[in-house]
Order: C-alpha cells, then structure tokens, then sequence
C-alpha cells in the first residue's frame, strides 16, 4: 500500500520539504512532493484538477458509472483515475460527494479557492488515515500533520505516548477500541478519523471542523417476505460486484474468474511461521490486535504477494454482516420472545438442530423483557472480569480503569448487537 501524508500549518517554518520526505512511505517519488502557493499545506504524491489538489490512497468501484455522470455534466476528464473523478464529485456534489463513492478509500483534497482541506474515510474504515494536532491554542493548532500509518507521523517527531486505560483494556478485555471515542487509538496524541466522518481543516487559520457524512439506516422492513429479502440481497451484492469489477483490469477479472471457477489454494501457519513473522507483523500494524486471524490474514496475504497476486477476495466481516456471531443469534430470538413466540418456538427448534445453541439459558427468557438491566449486567461482568484479572498493579487500575468505555448496548433486536459491533467497535481491525 502507498498511502498518504501531508503537514498543514498556519506557521511557515514547520512546512518544508525536508520533513515531508520524512513521511513518504517506501515507493513513494519525493518528486510528487506538492506545496501549496501559500505554503500552509503540503503533501507526499499529488494530482490537480480544475482549482483542487488531492492526495488519494484507494479504489472508487463505481468510478466508471461517476464518470459518465459527470461527463454528461460538462466535466472532462484528463485520464482515467480515481482521484481525478473525486475531485469532479467534490467539484459537483460538494462534500455530499462522500456518499456517491463506492470503495474503499482515504485522501486529502485542497481545495485553493476555500484555502481549505478535506480530511476523509470510507464507510466502514477499510483505508487508515491518522494524524495529531499540535494545538497550542484553544481550537486553533499550529500544525496538523496526517498519514496512513503511524510512523510517518513519528518520523517528523508526533509524541509516542501510550494510551494506559487502553492497554488496561486490552491487557484485560481485549479491546482493540473505544466505544465511547472512536477517534482514539493506542497513543494518547494520535488520533484516528472515525469512519464515515471528514474533517474540514482551514490550515491559515489553524483550525478544525469535524462531520459524520455516513449513518447507517438500520430500520427493519417487516413488510419483506423471505424471498423479497433474498432477492434484495442478492440484488444489493450484483451492485457490489458489478461496481467492483466494472473498475478492475481484465488481467484482474481473470484471475477472479480463475479463483470462482477453477482453483483453491490453501496457506498454513505454524509455530516458527509465527515466530518468524511477529516481528514485520508488529511493524505492519502499529497497534495490538486482539484476534489471532489477524495474523492468518497476514501470513496468507504475504503468500498471494509471492505468487504475483494482487487482489484477495476474503470472507473477512462475513459474521457481522450475515448475523452469524452468537450475540447475535441471542439478540434474535430474545426479538421473537417479545413479539411472535410461536416463531421463537420454530426457530429455536432450528438452531439447535443445527448446533446453534449450546449458549442457550434460562436466564435469557427473563433478560429478553430487560433489556437495560442486561446491558448494565454485561457492564458489571466485564467490570469484575477487569478487578479480578492476575497480575495487575491495583494502582494502575484505580488511575486509569475507565467504566464509561465498558458500557454495553440496549439490545432490543439484533440489529442493535450488530450495529455495536460494526460501528461503535469497528471492524477496523478485520
């Protein structure tokens, strides 16, 4: 991945080229090094169009059909980038282009007229984007710098100070995030742009504005019949490919193809694997992670690279999306307890005979009638799993334990328990 870097700054001095050498990342030309005329903005690699600059890590899917829309609104494009289409949508759309864009990405447009810069991330965060605000004064920084990785940012001396409540959480929960702070990360300086959000920056002023520009609708139709919602998903996933594919090579198409119809191949890890490995690992990620797949995913994405393979179709967020985590089989039929017991009856009987259901309880019947008691019961739960854990020093837990961040969901139906999971966790680290 070659991501992106920039310094913003209303102070002359802190914006040189020296420094953004310091932030490219491996592969990057220092030659695509771009300084605005005022020299408040900088970036790493760079494209213009009309009166806007952009910095751009990602794939638009629906770039081609973006295109054509554009083009029959008097727009001519240079080439065929992606980054030369968002600059036409933000040109068109304003900062509502966000939600016409169908992808995976992360960039910083400038835009010269406004001398202001848009800082923005996908839906769901699959593109990283990180930076750290030197604010001096009140709401106003004397430099922001942002990147795709932490390091970059360390590279030009942002502060390395661990976060204690959470490695508390992590050391004794697991958690990789703050529910309560989705722009928090290991560090206590750096920042991570919430998915869904932008950040509008006016770098001669030193300051900030920050927009969720994605909410996900998670409203039920109950009007929709089995075959209604399969049909739709079905429909919903052809968009997704056909938006996908519609933006990949031939060569790509083919190796897909390859994949569906004709071959499998499959990677193991083993123990010195893993040894041999944590090392990059580590430097990869930047931060703990809290599931071991995480690793599988390393080790078999370092197998495709040797192969000469550049695209990965995964089964990564599968759970999330199709509802096959237990919490949230759980959160179902507690649903169905409530409002159609006679299908609670059916349903039940299904998922035991298909070995869904060795967490059942009696417990659950009542806890489906209260909702709030069970969440603040989960609280408590994770509360004395926290107290009790062995070898912690009982100072650092008193300082830095934190009750708020351990907050858990009303779930009164599973869409509520997958909401959680997907947006106030994150599947950031899928």
């Amino acid at each position: 991945m070659v991501g992106i870097a920039g310094i913003l700054t209303p102070i002359h001095t802190f914006l040189t080229r020296n420094r953004l050498r310091q932030m490219l990342e491996e592969g990057v030309d220092p030659a695509s090094i771009w300084i605005d005329d005022n020299n408040n903005t900088g970036f790493s690699h760079q494209q213009s169009y009309l009166h806007y600059t952009i910095c751009f890590d990602g794939d638009i899917y629906n770039a081609p059909s973006l295109r054509m829309f554009l083009e029959s609104k008097g727009y001519h494009f240079p080439d065929m980038s992606n980054a030369i289409i968002v600059m036409a949508a933000y040109d068109f759309w304003k900062e509502k282009c966000m939600e016409e864009l169908r992808g995976a990405f992360a960039f910083a447009l400038y835009n010269s007229k406004e001398q202001s810069l848009l800082l923005t991330r996908d839906r769901l965060g699959e593109k990283p984007l990180f930076y750290y605000g030197d604010f001096r004064e009140r709401g106003r920084f004397v430099q922001l710098i942002f990147a795709s990785n932490m390091q970059s940012l360390w590279n030009i001396g942002a502060p390395q100070v661990l976060d204690p409540t959470m490695v508390l959480n992590y050391l004794t929960l697991g958690y990789t995030t703050n529910p309560n702070k989705k722009m928090a990360t290991f560090y206590s300086d750096i920042l991570a742009l919430p998915p869904g959000n932008f950040l509008k920056i006016f770098p001669k002023e030193g300051k900030t504005q920050m927009r969720n520009w994605y909410r996900p609708n998670i409203q039920k139709n109950e009007a929709l019949t089995d075959e209604e919602a399969v049909n739709g998903f079905g429909s919903i996933l052809s968009q997704s490919l056909s938006d996908c594919t519609n933006n990949l090579e031939e060569s790509s198409l083919s190796f897909i193809s390859n994949i569906i119809n004709n071959s499998n191949s499959s990677s193991s890890i083993y123990e010195n694997d893993a040894l041999s490995m944590f090392d990059p690992f580590c430097k990869t990620m930047e931060e703990p992670v809290a599931n071991i797949s995480v690793i599988q995913q390393f080790a078999h994405a370092s197998d495709i690279a040797q192969q000469n393979n550049e695209i990965l179709l995964s089964e990564i967020g599968f759970n999330e999306i199709f509802g096959r985590k237990n919490n949230y089989q759980l959160a179902y039929l507690q649903y169905l307890i409530r409002n159609n017991y006679k299908l609670f009856q059916k349903e039940k009987k299904l998922f035991r005979q298909n070995g869904n259901l060795d967490n059942w309880k009696i417990s659950h019947y009542w806890q489906a009638f209260s909702p709030k008691k069970t969440a603040q019961q989960k609280q408590n739960e994770l509360i004395k799993q926290q107290n009790n854990f062995p070898f912690l020093n009982e100072d650092f837990l008193l300082r830095y334990q934190n009750i708020d961040m351990l907050r858990q969901p009303e779930t009164h139906q599973p869409e509520d328990a997958m909401y959680f999971d997907i947006f106030t966790l994150g599947l950031e680290e899928q």
